[in-house]
């Protein structure tokens, strides 16, 4: 595993980034041959055609009622 110096620490190299952080998991959870499933791509599909769409509370990091239906048809659409 490489590491990358940042701000005077050596940390992993998908510890700088989000989808350094999301390669990781995936490739982890692939060699042990659990499903994953990316949900990143299916909300930035729906904010891209609804950008004013809001899919978190707004105090706090928690899906609301349509991000909750983003991953149920994410679901639905996967296992059907």
């Amino acid at each position: 595993q490489r590491l990358l110096w940042a701000q005077g620490v050596f940390l992993p190299d998908f510890a700088v980034s989000q989808k350094g952080l999301d390669d990781y998991i995936q490739n982890t959870l692939n060699k042990a041959n659990i499903p994953y499933i990316n949900l990143k791509k299916d909300f930035d599909r729906v904010k891209e055609k609804t950008p004013n769409l809001k899919l978190y509370h707004e105090h706090d990091s928690h899906l609301n009622a349509n991000g909750h239906q983003v991953v149920f048809e994410t679901l639905k659409t996967t296992y059907k």
